[in-house]
Formats: C-alpha cells, sequence, structure tokens
C-alpha cells in the first residue's frame, strides 16, 4: 500500500484502511511513535482514559475513530482480563477523537469499546 505524504505527514486513505479493518492484513507502523494505523488501543492520558482505533498521526495528534472514554474502569487488572467487567463507557460516536501525544501516561492494545455501558 503507498500512503500519500503532504507536508510530510502521510496519510493512509480511507478505503486501505476499511482493507485492514475487514481482512486483517498487515498493520503498518508509523515512523516515530510505537502505534500502528488501524490498531486498536487504550490510552491512558493525565486526565482521562480511552480506546479508540488510530487511523491518523497529523502532527503531535493520534487521530482514533471508534473512540471511547472510559469513565470507570473497574478493577484495573479486570478490565484487560474480562472485557465485559464493570466498566462506564462513554463513546465519542461517529467523530474522530484528537489525542495529543504528550498527554499520554501509558498505552497498550486492547479491544474497543463502542457500547454505552
Amino acid at each position: 500500500m503507498k500512503n500519500i505524504v503532504i507536508d510530510g505527514v502521510e496519510y493512509v486513505k480511507k478505503s486501505e484502511l476499511l482493507k485492514v479493518k475487514k481482512t486483517g492484513k498487515k498493520l503498518y507502523p508509523v515512523e516515530g511513535i510505537p502505534f500502528k494505523i488501524g490498531g486498536e488501543y487504550f490510552f491512558r492520558t493525565v486526565t482521562y482514559h480511552l480506546t479508540g482505533r488510530l487511523v491518523n498521526v497529523i502532527g503531535k495528534f493520534l487521530v482514533l475513530e471508534d473512540a471511547a472514554w472510559i469513565a470507570d474502569s473497574g478493577r484495573f487488572n479486570k478490565f484487560f482480563t474480562e472485557p465485559t467487567a464493570e466498566l462506564e463507557v462513554e463513546p465519542f460516536g461517529e467523530r474522530l477523537v484528537n489525542l495529543n501525544i504528550d498527554s499520554i501516561v501509558d498505552a497498550t492494545e486492547r479491544k474497543i469499546l463502542v457500547d454505552v455501558k
């Protein structure tokens, strides 16, 4: 897959991203950050937690789709070992969410959460 580069920023065509989601083909690493386009992540920031699928990186911002604010994860270990544990989840809906990389405390791969709980 050949990505488009504009002003030094690499963009992935939406049609290509949809292929990644549907076929599960290889995800592409983004230079300079430990995340892959199309990857699903849990982010802990200085003020809140969220999950989302990475669709782009613009400057210091990760662009996420299917993002959700995790208002209450319950027991942290259970949050990762039992996906249906007691949670308080507030999805952003159809919006893209821009997450400032400087606000991230830690992150890990995790299935995204898209339903209100």
